[in-house]
């Protein structure tokens, strides 16, 4: 039975700082796993395959495909297209492209998974071009849906399907969603994902990974899955219920292995939730890639936390090849880690980090959030004077985001209950202001919208100062690295890519227009 699967466009702004361009990694585990087992993919790359093509779609901007392109690119013998929807600000865009799919593909079966869905499952099932929905980790849960519908043999009402944990689907208008997610105890047994099913090089090109590029040949990878903690921000607790399991130390370098024979990559971003929760495991990894003389950059693109990380672990992950990490005090306040977003976090455990990164070389980033419900100035003004004694230590760079009640925290729960938030368009549409430098929301009764956009900007602003006061060094060479066009922090990383999207403004100003049908205006 062929399978479709879609990783969808992206929602971009010109002053979207994660604005990056990064292959689908968790489509890429299905799609061979599927393959393993038998099935006929088709995988269509919504971002991938045209990186660099922006266009307006309900008033909204993006870039990749359009959906009638993914349309057109739908095999017409296709049984179950299944398609990721990772965010919340795709949701409009991915529920059009579903009624597209049934307008021209009445008899397909459609399947959504990914973060947002995992978050709103009753939400999404509303759509009447939506028939099923895998929650969480859907590897196995996607491949035993597909096995029971193989050749139409099974239907909704069959028991097959009714004892999958993590799938959702509807019997006329009754709604039935498998909350109880599977996670693999082993995820080693997932075979690497399906690389050669997207356009590597349109990746290599782009130069907009995760993390900072000093290198064009790059991917992303993942050294383990989930996250012990529990912070009220954060989605991962829903997802991975709070479950933290690590890779093979050796398995993960013969993929590095792999990758650089395959591919000649020379610079890995790991996207994991906390790759650090293991210290014996991050020591193995490192031990393992000195051991078999493996010439990589690797960073940790997500932020980390501190506990462990002595002189001694930060030395060998120099050694063997660590050139960036990050980490997320998220906030200078003790009072709002602890009561607001349940982080159990020492500060002083980041500076100490943080100092023994910068003695080792390694570039540090720190990230921060503002406007949070609860938050009040007095913490504003803490968090930026713990922004300053981060860049006095050798911090090189800082971002400072706004709050956003993403779908699957404890905090977006929250809000809902007090009648703060209304789930629909207006409200996906608006969480775009966690990574928009231009846009500012406060979640916070006590601080209004534009008093957090001062702190934000003066956060910002007074830890580069300080920073170009205590190590004008590194303030020297990042304007260097900019004007050279090279990349050893996001930050540069940022102005670069911005510099190029000025530059294409014009041929973007007359780039198609999209309406809700998917049709050229």
């Amino acid at each position: 039975m062929d399978i479709t699967l879609i990783n969808t466009p992206q929602f971009s702004t010109g002053f979207q700082v994660t604005d990056g361009v990064v292959p689908p990694i968790g489509l890429l585990y299905i799609s061979s796993l599927l393959k393993k087992n038998n099935f006929g993919i088709n995988l269509i790359d919504g971002l991938g395959e045209k990186p660099f093509q922006y266009y307006e779609y309900n008033k909204s901007t993006y870039r990749g495909l359009s959906p009638n392109e993914i349309i057109e690119r739908i095999p017409h013998d296709t049984k179950i297209i299944g398609i990721t929807c990772m965010f919340s600000i795709i949701h409009s865009l991915v529920m059009d492209l579903c009624n597209l799919i049934k307008k021209e593909y009445p008899d397909s079966i459609v399947v959504l998974g990914g973060a947002h869905v995992t978050a709103l499952p009753e939400y999404i099932l509303k759509n009447d071009s939506v028939d099923f929905i895998c929650l969480g980790e859907s590897e196995f849960t996607f491949l035993k849906l597909c096995e029971a519908l193989k050749e139409n043999k099974y239907s909704k009402e069959n028991s097959e399907i009714k004892n999958i944990n993590g799938v959702g689907y509807k019997i006329g208008s009754e709604v039935i969603v498998n909350k109880n997610i599977e996670l693999l105890k082993d995820i080693d047994c997932l075979p690497y994902p399906d690389w050669d099913s997207i356009p590597m090089e349109n990746y290599f090109s782009s130069k907009a990974g995760h993390g900072c590029l000093k290198y064009d040949k790059w991917t992303i990878m993942l050294f383990s899955r989930g996250c012990p903690y529990n912070c009220s921000f954060c989605t991962t607790p829903k997802i991975w219920k709070r479950e933290w399991r690590s890779r093979d130390p050796k398995r993960v370098v013969d993929e590095i292995r792999y990758l650089q024979e395959k591919f000649g990559i020379k610079e890995i971003h790991f996207e994991d939730d906390n790759m650090n929760t293991s210290i014996g495991k991050l020591n193995e990894f490192c031990d393992e890639l000195i051991r078999q003389g493996i010439k990589i950059n690797w960073q940790t693109s997500s932020g980390i936390r501190p506990h462990g990380m002595s002189n001694e672990i930060i030395s060998k992950m120099v050694r063997a090849g660590c050139t960036n990490i990050t980490l997320a005090p998220e906030s200078g306040s003790k009072r709002v880690l602890d009561k607001v977003i349940n982080k159990s976090l020492d500060l002083t455990e980041i500076l100490s980090a943080a100092k023994s990164a910068h003695k080792s070389k390694l570039k540090v980033g720190a990230y921060f959030i503002m406007g949070l419900p609860g938050e009040r100035i007095s913490d504003l003004i803490r968090t930026i004077r713990f922004l300053m004694k981060l860049a006095m230590v050798g911090v090189d760079e800082c971002v400072v985001s706004m709050f956003a009640p993403l779908p699957g925290s404890k905090l977006f729960d929250q809000l809902c209950a007090e009648g703060k938030i209304k789930v629909g368009e207006d409200f996906f549409e608006s969480l775009v202001a966690m990574t928009d430098i231009s846009k500012v929301k406060s979640w916070s009764e006590f601080i209004s919208d534009r008093d957090l956009k001062i702190f934000q900007f003066m956060g910002f602003l007074l830890f580069h100062v300080t920073k170009s006061i205590f190590h004008p060094f590194k303030t020297l060479r990042s304007i260097f690295n900019i004007i050279s066009g090279r990349q050893e922090l996001k930050t540069e990383r940022f102005i670069l890519l911005k510099v190029r999207r000025i530059k294409n403004f014009f041929s973007f100003s007359k780039s198609p227009k999209y309406v809700a049908g998917g049709k050229l205006k």
